[in-house]
C-alpha cells in the first residue's frame, strides 16, 4: 500500500508494485517461489506500522495451513523489535505502535462476523470454494480511525471459473478500481536456485509451466487426460476461417448452470475445424438461444448450421413444459438432432482422429485431420490438454470408463462429442446435407 522502508525487506519490481498499489481489493497471483506469500505478510506488517493502533487479520482456510506456512513466514521475517506482545492463547500479535495482528482459519465464518477490521490477508485464496467468507469481510472493514482500509490475497493460479477469476479479470476488466491483480512467474525471482527452475520445467507438463511457473489461469489436472493423442503443438492453431458455403454444426449441451454451443465443421479435405465456443452461466434457455442466435449471424453471416446436441434434451423437467429440444424448435426455429451414442466409443473416435496427419498436396507438410482455433476454443483446449481426464483411485489406478465430471470443461467435451458422432458416425460430412429432414435418423 506504502513503499516500504524496512532495509530487512528488498522486495523485486512486482512486489514494490503490489505494496504501491491503493486499491481496496488486491491479489497477488504467482507461480512457485515467486515470492507471493512474503509479500502478503510484508504488506501486513507495513500497513500495520503505517496506520498506528490498527487491527488486522492473516487468514487461510485452515488453522493447520495457517500454522504450517503463513504464520510461520510472519514470525520468520517480522523484525523481534516491532512485537510487543504475542499471545499465543489469542493468536494475536501487538507491534510497538499499538497495532494488532490476529490469527485465523477461514473454515468457521461465524467466528469472522464480529471483528472490525482495517485491514485482512487471505494467503492461498484459491483454496476457498466460492467468495461467501471475502464477500463477508469487505464488510467488516470498518475500523473509522485508519485511513485506508482493505483486503488483499496471495495465491497460486486458479482456473477460469474460479471467483478469484470472477474478480480480478472479469470485474477488473470493466474499469472496477476496487480490484487489482499483480501476477508474478517463477521467473522473476533472481534468488531461486536455476536447478529449481529448470528441475521443474522437465517435470511439469506445459500446462503445470504455465499455472505454477509463469503464473497463469489455468486448471488442475486431478487425473489422466482423456486424450492421450492431443498435441497443442500440433492441434491448435490460431484461427480458422470458416467455410460459409460448408453447413457449420452447432452442438448443444443443455442445462442452467453452464449451458454450451460448440461451432465446428468438416472440410472438403475432411479436416474436422472447430472454431468457436460459447458458454452461459446461470441462463435460461430462452436467453441463451437468442445469444446464439445474435453471435451466428455475426460470426458467419449466411451459412447453413446443423444442429445436434444432447439427448438428456429431449427429458421434460418440472419447470418448463416444453423440453429444451422442443423449447428451441418452438420458439427458435432451431431443430436439434439427438442420438445416443457410447461416450466411451465417441472419445476413441475423437482420439483417433487426434492421432491421424495426413500430407499437404502442395507442401508435403503434414497436416492434422482434427485443428481448433486457439482464438475461439480455450476452455475446449484446455479440456483436452487434461482438464478432462480419467479419475485415479486411491490405490493409483486408472478407470477409464467415465471421465470426471468437473461442471465446467465438461461440457465443451460434451459438444464435441455430439459433434463428433454426428459427422463421423451419423453420415454427415457436411457435402450433401438437408437440414430439416437428413438422410440418416437419431433415434
Amino acid at each position: 500500500m506504502v513503499s516500504l522502508t524496512l532495509n530487512s525487506y528488498q522486495p523485486l519490481p512486482i512486489q514494490r508494485a503490489f505494496h504501491e498499489s491503493d486499491a481496496m481489493l488486491r491479489l497477488f497471483q504467482g507461480g512457485m517461489g515467486s515470492g507471493k506469500t512474503l509479500a502478503g505478510v510484508w504488506e501486513a506488517i507495513d500497513v500495520s506500522l503505517s496506520y498506528p493502533n490498527n487491527f488486522g487479520m492473516i487468514a487461510r482456510k485452515t488453522y493447520r495451513e495457517l500454522e504450517d506456512s503463513t504464520k510461520r513466514t510472519f514470525f520468520d521475517v517480522c523484525p523481534q523489535q516491532l512485537i510487543k506482545d504475542f499471545r499465543a492463547r489469542d493468536d494475536m500479535v501487538t507491534l510497538v505502535n499499538g497495532s494488532t495482528i490476529i490469527f485465523r482459519s477461514l473454515d468457521d465464518e461465524q467466528k469472522l462476523r464480529s471483528v472490525n477490521l482495517g485491514w485482512w490477508y487471505i494467503d492461498e485464496a484459491s483454496e476457498l470454494s466460492d467468495d461467501l467468507i471475502p464477500t463477508m469481510l469487505i464488510g467488516r472493514l470498518r475500523l473509522a480511525h485508519v485511513p485506508w482500509r482493505g483486503g488483499w490475497m496471495t495465491s497460486n493460479p486458479s482456473h477460469v471459473e474460479h471467483w478469484l477469476y470472477e474478480w480480478f479479470v472479469k470485474k477488473a476488466a470493466g474499469q472496477n478500481s476496487r480490484y487489482h491483480m499483480f501476477t508474478a512467474s517463477s521467473y522473476d525471482n533472481p534468488y531461486l536456485p536455476v536447478e529449481y527452475v529448470k528441475a521443474l520445467e522437465e517435470e511439469y507438463s506445459a500446462q503445470w509451466v504455465r499455472r505454477y511457473l509463469m503464473g497463469e489461469f489455468g486448471f488442475i489436472v486431478a487425473g489422466t487426460p482423456v486424450y492421450s493423442n492431443f498435441n497443442e503443438k500440433l492441434h491448435v492453431v490460431p484461427d480458422i476461417t470458416p467455410m460459409l458455403d460448408r453447413p457449420i454444426f452447432r452442438a448443444w449441451d443443455f442445462g442452467w448452470n453452464h449451458p454450451a454451443v460448440l461451432f465446428s465443421q468438416v472440410g472438403p479435405d475432411r479436416v474436422w475445424n472447430v472454431l468457436y465456443e460459447k458458454m452461459g452461466t446461470r441462463i435460461l434457455l430462452h436467453k441463451f438461444a437468442d445469444e446464439v442466435v445474435q453471435l451466428s449471424n455475426q460470426m458467419f453471416p449466411g451459412a447453413t448450421f446443423i444442429d445436434v446436441g444432447d439427448p438428456a434434451g429431449n427429458q421434460r423437467g418440472d419447470k418448463d413444459p416444453l423440453t429444451s429440444v422442443e423449447i428451441l424448435r418452438k420458439n427458435h426455429d432451431i431443430h436439434v438432432r439427438t442420438r445416443r451414442q457410447p461416450k466411451k466409443r465417441v472419445i476413441e473416435l475423437i482420439d483417433q482422429r487426434f492421432a491421424m496427419v495426413r500430407k499437404d498436396h502442395k507442401s508435403g507438410d503434414p497436416v492434422p485431420m482434427v485443428q481448433v482455433s486457439k482464438k475461439g476454443c480455450p476452455i475446449l483446449i484446455e479440456g483436452f490438454e487434461g482438464a478432462y481426464a480419467w479419475p485415479k483411485a486411491k490405490d493409483g489406478k486408472i478407470y477409464r470408463e467415465t471421465p470426471m465430471e468437473d461442471g465446467f470443461y465438461e461440457h465443451f467435451q460434451d459438444c464435441a462429442q455430439y459433434a463428433a458422432a454426428a459427422i463421423f458416425l451419423g453420415g454427415m460430412s457436411g457435402d450433401r446435407v438437408t437440414i430439416r429432414e437428413p438422410s440418416w435418423r437419431f433415434n
